[in-house]
């Protein structure tokens, strides 16, 4: 307090040193002019220390303060970048941006994606784009009454899920528009009937394109992937549990678009329900690197219908050991909220 230079010398003594790649002293400012001009003193002090540092650096609240126009003008006039987010919040940000830049800076290849004129908007047209990025989507048949349902699902040959096909509806399960685990003709016919009436009595104004027929998946752990085109930082990828956990916990990785297989190995172990893609309670464990491989391709995917597109949502993204399959696939568009 008695020798503001002693923060200049600190800081430009230790932007010399190479492990440090930027400087911050911490000190809050009040929110008014201060009459015995001590603030003036100190940020001066550290205005000086910007100057003289040979890394980027910046002056940081203890704790989340308010900025006001003096406080502004105050650390602008002494060259300062100033933040009143608070250490928490701010040394946060400040890890993203040095991991960003460690990426920019990377020599890790990230594949060019070419954009397509098409948008897709009907479940199947959805899970045949993606499998145009080579990822595998559980087949399926598209029918128009219960008769062609038993044939669809005499031709799979064991347990099968019937799900409305509408590019109006954006959660089947809300409006009675799906039935599982269903086995022989009578129990596939009676279930068309009824989930057709189910959703014309929910959805009314819905366009029906008729019910789509595929085989039941019974193991394996639900993944849900997600992009997102944000307004200020472009698109973006989450990966999380799928089915109905990802809003019920809530348990996300985030990441700017396009990412590479390490960004999403990454994605996966910053999940707090991790374990259960390690073999939970003797179910196989789930093969990181194929299912790191598959929210890459999902990821591009959703780059390839840019700019138009607004979000992508693959949930669930089926894993049981090495192998990975696409379930359903929703998109959203500009100006629209449509089911895929």
């Amino acid at each position: 307090m008695l020798e503001p230079d002693l923060i200049t010398r600190a800081m430009e003594v230790t932007s010399r040193d190479p492990e440090v790649g930027l400087v911050a002293y911490v000190f809050d400012p009040p929110v008014k002019k201060d009459k015995l001009g001590f603030a003036e003193g100190f940020m001066r002090a550290i205005g000086a220390g910007v100057k003289a540092s040979a890394k980027p650096s910046l002056m940081l609240s203890a704790t989340f303060s308010p900025v006001s126009r003096e406080t502004r003008a105050l650390a602008e006039d002494n060259g300062i970048i100033y933040s009143g987010g608070g250490l928490r919040h701010v040394l946060r940000a400040i890890g993203q941006l040095f991991r960003w830049s460690v990426r920019a800076h990377s020599n890790i290849p990230l594949a060019a994606v070419s954009r397509v004129n098409t948008r897709p908007r009907t479940e199947r047209e959805v899970l045949n784009h993606l499998a145009a990025f080579g990822l595998a989507v559980i087949p399926g048949a598209v029918v128009g009454s219960a008769d062609e349902a038993v044939d669809a699902a005499r031709k799979i040959g064991g347990p099968v899920v019937l799900k409305i096909a509408s590019p109006n509806i954006l959660h089947k399960t809300e409006v009675g528009g799906v039935a599982l685990k269903l086995v022989g003709d009578d129990a596939v016919r009676a279930a068309h009937d009824a989930l057709r009436e189910r959703v014309a009595a929910a959805r009314p104004d819905a366009r029906i394109d008729g019910v789509i027929v595929s085989p039941m998946r019974a193991d394996g752990v639900e993944l849900f992937v997600g992009t997102m085109r944000d307004p200020q930082y472009g698109a973006a990828i989450a990966v999380g549990l799928g089915g109905v956990f990802v809003e019920v916990l809530k348990d996300t990785s985030l990441r700017l678009l396009p990412v590479t297989e390490q960004d999403a190995l990454e994605m996966l172990d910053e999940l707090r329900g991790r374990a259960i893609l390690d073999g939970f309670r003797g179910a196989p464990a789930v093969k990181r690197q194929a299912a790191a491989k598959a929210i890459v391709a999902i990821g591009n995917a959703a780059l390839a219908l840019a700019p138009n597109l607004v979000s992508l949502e693959v949930n669930p993204l089926l894993a049981w050991g090495d192998q990975v399959e696409v379930l359903d696939g929703v998109t959203v568009w500009d100006g629209e909220r449509e089911q895929a």
